[in-house]
């Protein structure tokens, strides 16, 4: 067990006051995942936005999981079954929040081997995992960004879509050495939505193979656009490229 865990173990049970956050594994690079990464000039908190994330997952196939962290613009989900530090239970089933709060993350590919890790990643060992990941509510605002963190085989990122906005760029903010070995990559996607019209977006994406690990998932939502569209940057909706480790 990570020494964050004890502790917040330790503190539940004396009665402390816990925020749901569930960092069961040592993130090598918390503070780019936990917000836009200094990808944009605007950060979490800021009025006019919303974020959710996915700390842990406990659907590994076919069934939605909810975000388990966030300021939502609306309702969070709530579950059915939570441990002692606040997060779904294996197995465990939710109703949908509103505002942001509806949002989900779908493993969708059927008898590919996907489990819940003891970590409450979602692994696929045989064959390639494939996902839905609904955002709802997004009328409000014009600037997503997304995050994702996998270990193992990385995303397929040529098969990574949106239906219903612009991706404007990408890029890979961590590549190193996951804890528990293999490599963990860090990647966000800056989506436009400015004259999109659109309540709701799903985007799909995939492993590159087998044994892909997804550990964490982010979507951070502004009402302020991508500042130039990233045109000053001389992206103009071309991918930035992608480091490697």
């Amino acid at each position: 067990m990570h020494l964050q865990s004890k502790v917040a173990l330790v503190c539940t049970i004396a009665g402390c006051t816990l925020s749901a956050h569930a960092d069961i594994w040592s993130n090598p690079n918390p503070s780019l995942f936990d917000s836009p990464g200094g990808y944009v000039s605007w950060e979490r908190g800021v009025s006019g936005s919303a974020f959710a994330q996915w700390d842990v997952f406990y659907q590994a196939e076919g069934d939605p999981n909810h975000a388990t962290d966030g300021v939502f613009g609306g309702n969070g989900p709530t579950f059915d079954s939570l441990d002692l530090l606040g997060n779904p239970n294996v197995g465990s089933s939710s109703i949908a929040g509103t505002g942001l709060g509806g949002s989900s993350l779908t493993q969708v590919n059927s008898g590919v081997g996907a489990i819940i890790t003891s970590t409450r990643n979602i692994y696929s060992f045989g064959g390639v995992s494939s996902y839905e990941l609904a955002i709802t509510d997004i009328s409000s605002f014009s600037s997503l960004v997304i995050t994702t963190l996998t270990s193992g085989n990385e995303i397929d990122y040529n098969g990574f879509s949106v239906e219903g906005a612009s991706i404007m760029s990408s890029q890979t903010l961590f590549t190193g050495d996951h804890p528990t070995g293999g490599v963990a990559v860090e990647t966000q996607w800056l989506l436009d939505l400015s004259g999109s019209a659109v309540d709701d977006l799903m985007v799909t994406f995939s492993g590159s193979n087998a044994h892909m690990s997804m550990m964490k998932l982010s979507v951070d939502a502004y009402s302020v656009p991508a500042p130039g569209t990233l045109a000053l940057l001389g992206l103009g909706g071309i991918f930035v490229s992608r480091r490697r480790g």
